[in-house]
């Protein structure tokens, strides 16, 4: 997962750490930093300049020279081949000696490119303007970017002349690339990571505050949510947005999405993705015109049913597929991708937002079984909290009205079939220390625990771990969490203590060791032979038709008919051994091998089952195995 560290700083009150630090603090406590990249690494010397004049190049018809205005007294004049630019827009600037991320033709350089004071067909050009690709980034990710040409940034809230380029496009950042457990699913978000991070340089956790009441309507005139599988859908959120304006997201919120490798779109979406990246709740948003009877049913698929998905495939669908359906039709896949029937467009005025928790072990196998494994489907299937559902969609909802997208219709439609509640567990220093081989007071044990909000009920002397920390569930668990906030490169090292009774070998090991022991004492090298062998080799070993030895016991999946049967006797193998070192010219060979044999047990009445029940946990009769201890050489 990536995070950018000026998102996290939002929720981290106080934070001031370079790159390096962060990665090893934040690596130390647990949560594992594979590496990062700083936007900006590669850019130097860029400013916010506005062109005053544009003159044609006397000597080249494809060159212009710009007169660009960078708050200083006097102008800088570039020369320059956009054909994109005119005058009035206000565009990067790098300025002699600087640095651009790319070469002559825009492609990536390590180190950076370095601009130099120069001459185009002879007009002095002090610098150069800048393109997006040019500082590092894409289209993909700045929509607002031309084609091919200069970036020219917001003409109706420009940035001042002569300040950081960089910093007004959101580039001066660092991008850490995480390795998150899956057990520790609340860290699939970017609240998780900073809860971790404020945890980690002891600083105040500042959680995003969510309020958004909406207006005096009620979304349950509007929606009606019925699940018919509450164990795969344990539970399901809706509220309703009306009065839509579908346009650009702000730059703000492109910024960060595209710090998560996600493309802006529009508000609407950029919003759910929004939220799917801060709180690692996936989201999904319905036209309600086209959901008949204004009612949603969670159920299953019958099996062979197909269904459009957004991304205009056909999916072929099960029994075990759980879908999400409105009074005549499936409109979406439960935690996968939703359906073309039902996507918002450019003329839709009144949406249906959703969030919910799905059973993550459905999620998994009907991804894998249709074929379509999505974002939302990667946070689904590793078990979300459900208490998380309700906020995230009210935080979506909160964007709205932030950001003039729509009106919010008053209460929510919450379907709640199974509540989690927090989880319990006895705080016992001692055997945490024992653990550890630390001596940790209980104090300062519980204030670790405080920092990821981990609380210590005295009443009851136990750790109250909130249903977003579903990794809580014993005293190990709490032993974890206090090491790694007191320090792992603290912990000194100790030897295991324990009591146990005086080891041994039993006859059957003794026997074994003796042999080897005898043998290799004179001379012989210990050999290991495969236990599957072709039925061939009887006549090889010209071992008589009738002879007890031909009873076998075949293989029902063998790797073909030289390995179709269990051997019941060793000779084969070692003379195979023999005969490959003897190809080979090596001389004076000594081999010895303990090998087990495999005969069929004959009379299913001479087996006591219920032994066989006990041991195995099966009344299914197996070969009887034994070991043989066999010698071959041959030289002087």
């Amino acid at each position: 997962m990536n995070t950018s560290l000026s998102w996290i700083k939002q929720y981290v009150k106080g934070l001031d750490c370079s790159a390096e630090q962060y990665k090893d603090a934040i690596t130390l406590t647990g949560t594992m930093v594979e590496g990062y990249e700083r936007l900006d690494e590669d850019l130097e010397k860029i400013v916010v300049g506005r062109i005053e004049k544009i003159d044609r190049h006397p000597d080249a018809d494809k060159l212009i020279v710009c007169q660009i205005n960078i708050g200083e007294a006097e102008n800088l004049q570039i020369v320059t081949g956009a054909p994109n630019v005119k005058e009035g827009d206000v565009i990067p600037v790098v300025l002699d000696g600087g640095k651009v991320a790319t070469d002559h033709d825009r492609n990536r350089v390590k180190g950076g490119t370095k601009i130099k004071k120069g001459k185009l067909r002879g007009v002095e050009s002090c610098g150069m303007l800048c393109s997006i690709e040019e500082l590092g980034s894409s289209k993909e990710m700045y929509p607002e970017a031309p084609e091919d040409g200069i970036y020219i940034f917001d003409k109706d809230n420009p940035p001042a002349l002569g300040s950081n380029a960089v910093e007004a496009l959101g580039l001066n950042d660092v991008i850490f690339e995480h390795e998150i457990t899956s057990n520790r699913v609340d860290c699939y978000g970017v609240v998780g990571i900073a809860r971790e991070v404020a945890a980690t340089f002891n600083k105040e956790f500042v959680y995003p505050p969510v309020e958004c009441k909406g207006n005096d309507e009620k979304a349950s005139d509007y929606i009606k949510v019925t699940t018919e599988d509450k164990q795969l859908c344990r539970r399901y959120c809706a509220r309703v947005v009306k009065n839509l304006k579908i346009e650009p997201s702000p730059k703000w919120m492109q910024r960060r999405l595209a710090s998560q490798g996600i493309r802006p779109i529009n508000n609407i979406v950029d919003i759910t993705n929004y939220i799917m990246a801060e709180f690692g709740q996936p989201m999904h948003a319905f036209d309600l015109s086209t959901v008949a009877g204004a009612q949603i049913i969670v159920k299953r698929a019958k099996d062979g049913d197909k269904f459009v998905t957004l991304d205009g495939q056909e999916r072929t669908l099960d029994s075990d597929v759980l879908m999400i359906c409105d009074g005549e039709k499936p409109i979406g896949i439960a935690g996968i991708m939703g359906g073309e029937n039902s996507m918002i467009t450019e003329d839709a005025k009144t949406l249906l937002f959703e969030a919910a928790c799905f059973d993550g072990t459905n999620i998994r196998l009907s991804s894998k079984r249709i074929g379509l494994r999505t974002d939302a489907s990667s946070k689904f299937e590793k078990g979300l909290d459900p208490n998380l559902t309700l906020e995230a969609l009210n935080s979506a909802c909160q964007l709205i009205e932030y950001l003039g997208a729509g009106e919010v219709v008053g209460g929510v439609v919450d379907v709640y079939n199974d509540v989690a509640s927090d989880s319990r567990v006895k705080l016992e220093p001692d055997k945490i220390n024992g653990l550890l081989g630390t001596d940790i007071s209980k104090e300062d044990m519980i204030a670790y625990l405080k920092r990821v909000e981990l609380i210590y009920d005295e009443k009851t002397g136990e750790v109250v771990a909130p249903s977003w920390r579903q990794d809580i569930g014993c005293s190990a668990d709490l032993a974890e969490e206090v090491a790694r906030f007191y320090g792992y490169d603290k912990i000194p090292t100790t030897l295991p203590k324990g009591e146990a009774t005086m080891g041994g070998i039993s006859f059957k090991m003794k026997v074994e060791k003796t042999a080897r022991d005898v043998a290799e004492y004179c001379g012989f090298s210990q050999g290991m032979t495969y236990s599957f062998e072709s039925p061939k080799v009887f006549d090889k070993l010209l071992i008589p038709e009738n002879d007890g030895l031909r009873s076998v016991v075949s293989i029902l999946n063998p790797l073909g008919e030289d390995y179709s049967i269990m051997r019941t006797q060793p000779l084969n193998g070692i003379l195979t051994s023999l005969s490959n070192n003897y190809n080979r010219r090596n001389k004076d060979v000594m081999l010895y091998e303990l090998a087990n044999i495999y005969l069929p047990v004959g009379d299913d009445s001479e087996v006591d089952k219920e032994e066989l029940k006990k041991r195995f946990g099966t009344t299914d009769v197996l070969p009887n195995e034994r070991m043989q201890f066999v010698l071959g050489f041959y030289g002087d």
